[in-house]
């Protein structure tokens, strides 16, 4: 019970988004939201839950993790996530 109101830490639910992109080749934000949703802390709001997918997605884009990156490839609604390749 203590996990589901604390949540987990950042680095897990990252590793999972990269996973999902790894295997999917891309992911749009959505996809992302539904993989998190129920792993996210129960004591989050709706609204807190979808502010903290948009941060990890955009920490992810910023200074990545253990070296990897991922970008935007589309914007608006439809957009999609693939791991940023220099």
């Amino acid at each position: 019970e203590y996990t589901r109101n604390k949540g987990l830490d950042d680095h897990y639910y990252k590793t999972l988004i990269l996973q999902h992109i790894k295997q999917f080749k891309s992911a749009s934000v959505l996809e992302v939201r539904s993989l998190l949703l129920d792993k996210l802390p129960d004591s989050l709001t709706p609204v807190q839950k979808q502010a903290k997918v948009k941060n990890l997605l955009t920490a992810l884009r910023v200074s990545g993790l253990e070296g990897q990156k991922i970008v935007a490839t589309q914007q608006g609604k439809g957009g999609r996530w693939e791991l940023f390749k220099p």
